[in-house]
């Protein structure tokens, strides 16, 4: 690979850019960081590869688990108040998704309670297992579960899930006339 700095193109005269990648490999650093001064684009150059060659080492030892998986339902439609009942919204886990936990679950209503706490259970049908220990619940009058008084819980004994397992939004409690209710889901 051809060095980014290229002398030739402007002998005697300051380094040229070639417009490609920095090296990935720097000098090792052995004595404390020194100041780069302006116009010194080789040191420059140095020091930019050697942060980037420590980067790529850190990103080989740290693993990233990124969410595999998030659901965003609408199970009550805006206008609609929110009632009780088992299996409100129901769906299969696609196959990307096969051998991936549910993470955290969360609610929120368009329209706020104004007594009651609606209250929402992730259910896996196929498994016959509800997957909280710990319901999602919405204060009176919040719109959604994320500062909830009471903090939702997964069970981490259910939350495993595969392929074609079929999951119901169940609504246990209503409120009062909370409207517009939806859940996310997010799994990995």
């Amino acid at each position: 690979m051809p060095a980014p700095w290229n002398r030739g193109k402007n002998p005697g005269g300051p380094p040229q850019w070639d417009g490609s990648d920095p090296p990935l490999r720097g000098p090792k650093r052995t004595g404390p960081i020194r100041a780069i001064v302006p116009g010194d684009d080789v040191e420059v150059a140095r020091e930019i590869a050697r942060l980037w060659d420590g980067l790529r080492k850190l990103a080989r030892r740290v693993p990233i688990q990124p969410e595999r998986g998030h659901f965003s339902i609408k199970v009550v439609a805006d206008d609609t108040t929110v009632t009780t009942g088992d299996g409100k919204f129901i769906f299969t886990i696609p196959a990307d998704l096969n051998g991936t936990r549910l993470k955290d679950a969360q609610a929120w209503v368009t329209t706020v309670s104004s007594s009651g706490l609606p209250t929402v259970q992730i259910r896996n049908i196929t498994d016959a297992v509800d997957m909280l220990t710990t319901k999602v619940t919405i204060d009176a009058s919040e719109y959604d579960s994320e500062f909830a008084t009471t903090r939702r819980e997964i069970d981490t004994t259910k939350d495993f899930v595969e392929t074609g397992d079929r999951i119901a939004v169940d609504v246990d409690v209503a409120g009062t006339g909370a409207k517009g209710l939806g859940v996310h889901l997010w799994f990995s």
